[in-house]
C-alpha cells in the first residue's frame, strides 16, 4: 500500500511539474501565436517522391504519418525541435507546421524559409580577434596572449548554478593584461524556474566585475539542456527554449547587464525565435579550417563568430576557441538626412517638433542611435535642434526651424460710407504689428496698403458698388528682420 501511495505521489508531482512547465512555456511566447515564419516545402531533386511526410511526433522512427505536403507548398511554422539520432550526438531538426487542416512535424531540412536563403554579411565594421576560455585552460601567460594580437576574452562564469573554478583567475589575469572581457554562462536549464536560478547565480558570480565588462554576458544553450529535458520527459521545443533564454536574459538585463546569446547554426534554427535572436547580441558558432577562405553562412545578424575550437594562441597550452567580434565603425550623424520641419506657431512655451533621422534609408532610433537638444525654441525667431550621435553613431548635426507669430484668426469689415470701409480685429500677443493687403478679386494680386500697430484700419477713397478683398498678417521684428505669421482668412465687402 505504501509503495502504491508513493507511486501515486510521484506521478502526481510529475504531472504538476509538466503542467507548470506547459503554463510557463506559454507565458512569454505562445506557440500557436508565434510569428516564426512562413516557409515552403523544397524537396531535393534526387528524391523521387515529391511529397513531405507529416508525422505525429518529431522522429523518423515514428511510423504514424498524418498526411503529406506537396513540394512547393507554403506552410506556417508554429514550433520546432530536434531529435537525437541513435544517441550518436547528432541531432536532426524538425518543424511543427500547419498546412490547410493538417498540423504535425516535418523534417526541417526540406523546409525553406526565405530569410535563411541569404547569408548575412557584417558591414561597416572592424573585425577584432578574441578567445573564449573555461576551466580547461590553465597557467596562462596573459602578456603573451595580448602580444599575439588577442584583443578580448569571453570567460565562462559557470554552468548550471555552479561557478567555473577558473573564472576569477581568468578574469583577473585578462583585466591586468589590459584585455577587454565578457562572460558566458553554460546553461543546463530546461524549465523557467531553473533558468531563474541560473540567472541569479550568474549575477552573484559576475557582480564584482560588473563595471569592468566590455562585452555582454552570453547565454550558452547547448546539448546538456536538451538532454536534461529529455531525461525529465520534457520535449525541448523552440517555444520552451526561447522562453528559457528570455527568462535568463531578461533577469540580467533588468539589473543593468548587457546580454547576448551563444548558439550554433542548428540550434539557432530550431530553438530560438527570430524575436529573441534579434533582441540580443548574437554569438554564432560555425567552424572553418581555413579562415582566409571560409565564411559564416548564418543568415541573421550576428555580432561575434566563433570560427575555430582548435585554435593555438601563444601563452596558452593546448587548443582554444577563436572568435571575431564585429565592432561597428561609428557613423558620423552629420551624414544622416532629417525631415523638413514646417514653421511652428509661437505659443509662449518651448516648442519641440518631432524629427525623423535616417541614414541610408534606415530610420534611426532616438536615445539609442542619437539624442536631441533644442535651443532658442521658445521665442519667435530661428530655433535649433542639435542631433548628437550615440552608440554606433558619432558627431553632431544642427538643423533649424522658424517659430512664427500667431495669425489674426478673425476680423470684421463694415461699411462706413459709399467709399469708406472699416476693418477691426482682435489683438495678437507678442508681435510688432500688422500688415493689411487688398485686392479687387479673391484670387488676384494683393497689394499691401498699410502697416499698423492698431487693432483697426479705415480704408478710404474706394469706388462705390465695388467688391474688395482683404487679408491681414502679423509680424515680429527680430534682429532688424521681420518674421511673419500666416495670412488671415480672406474677407470681402461690397461698397454701397
Amino acid at each position: 500500500m505504501r509503495n502504491i501511495v508513493k507511486k501515486f505521489v510521484v506521478i502526481f508531482l510529475a504531472t504538476i511539474i509538466t503542467l507548470s512547465n506547459f503554463l510557463n512555456t506559454n507565458s512569454i511566447f505562445a506557440a500557436e501565436n508565434l510569428a516564426l515564419a512562413t516557409g515552403y516545402v523544397n524537396i531535393p531533386s534526387w528524391i523521387t517522391k515529391k511529397e513531405l511526410n507529416v508525422r505525429s511526433q518529431p522522429s523518423q522512427k515514428n511510423s504514424k504519418i498524418l498526411g503529406t505536403i506537396p513540394d512547393g507548398s507554403s506552410v506556417k511554422i508554429i514550433d520546432a525541435t530536434t531529435e537525437d539520432e541513435d544517441n550518436d550526438n547528432f541531432r536532426q531538426g524538425w518543424y511543427k507546421v500547419s498546412y490547410k487542416n493538417l498540423t504535425g512535424y516535418v523534417f526541417g531540412d526540406y523546409i525553406k524559409i526565405p530569410q535563411q536563403e541569404k547569408i548575412y554579411t557584417p558591414s561597416n565594421y572592424t573585425a577584432i580577434k578574441g578567445i573564449d576560455l573555461s576551466y580547461h585552460q590553465n597557467n596562462i601567460d596573459w602578456q603573451k596572449v595580448k602580444n599575439s594580437g588577442i584583443k578580448f576574452v569571453i570567460i565562462r562564469g559557470g554552468y548550471s548554478t555552479i561557478e567555473d573554478k577558473n573564472f576569477k583567475t581568468h578574469m583577473e589575469g585578462a583585466l591586468n593584461a589590459g584585455l577587454d572581457v565578457g562572460v558566458y554562462w553554460y546553461s543546463k536549464a530546461y524549465t523557467l524556474e531553473s533558468a531563474k536560478s541560473e540567472a541569479k547565480k550568474c549575477m552573484e558570480v559576475v557582480s564584482p566585475y560588473k563595471d569592468k565588462l566590455s562585452f555582454p554576458i552570453y547565454f550558452d544553450f547547448e546539448e546538456d539542456a536538451i538532454n536534461r529535458a529529455e531525461e525529465n520527459n520534457i520535449q525541448m521545443t523552440m517555444t520552451l527554449a526561447s522562453n528559457i533564454a528570455e527568462t535568463f536574459l531578461s533577469s540580467l538585463k533588468s539589473k543593468g547587464y548587457k546580454c547576448g546569446i551563444y548558439s550554433n547554426i542548428l540550434y539557432s534554427k530550431y530553438y530560438f525565435t527570430e524575436k529573441i535572436r534579434t533582441s540580443y547580441d548574437f554569438w554564432i558558432a560555425q567552424y572553418t579550417d581555413d579562415i582566409s577562405s571560409g565564411k559564416c553562412t548564418y543568415w541573421n545578424k550576428y555580432n561575434m563568430w566563433q570560427y575555430s575550437k582548435t585554435g593555438k594562441v601563444d601563452g596558452i597550452d593546448g587548443y582554444v576557441d577563436l572568435n571575431y567580434y564585429y565592432k561597428n565603425n561609428p557613423i558620423n550623424i552629420s551624414k544622416s538626412t532629417i525631415n523638413n520641419i514646417s514653421n511652428q506657431i509661437y505659443s509662449g512655451k518651448s516648442i519641440t517638433p518631432n524629427i525623423t533621422v535616417k541614414y541610408n534609408n534606415k530610420t534611426l532610433i532616438k536615445n539609442t542611435d542619437y539624442t536631441i537638444k533644442y535651443k532658442n525654441n521658445k521665442s519667435i525667431g530661428t530655433a535649433s535642434i542639435i542631433i548628437t550621435g550615440k552608440n554606433n553613431y558619432t558627431g553632431k548635426k544642427t538643423i533649424t526651424f522658424k517659430i512664427v507669430p500667431q495669425s489674426v484668426t478673425n476680423f470684421k469689415i463694415s461699411n462706413v460710407t459709399h467709399n469708406i470701409v472699416k476693418l477691426t480685429w482682435p489683438k495678437v500677443s507678442n508681435i510688432s504689428g500688422y500688415e493689411i493687403y487688398r485686392s479687387t478679386s479673391k484670387n488676384g494680386t494683393y497689394s499691401k496698403i498699410t502697416t499698423t500697430s492698431n487693432l483697426n484700419y479705415i480704408n478710404k477713397k474706394l469706388s462705390k458698388k465695388k467688391t474688395y478683398y482683404y487679408k491681414i498678417r502679423t509680424y515680429k521684428t527680430v534682429n532688424n528682420k521681420k518674421i511673419y505669421g500666416s495670412y488671415s482668412p480672406i474677407k470681402s465687402i461690397k461698397t454701397k
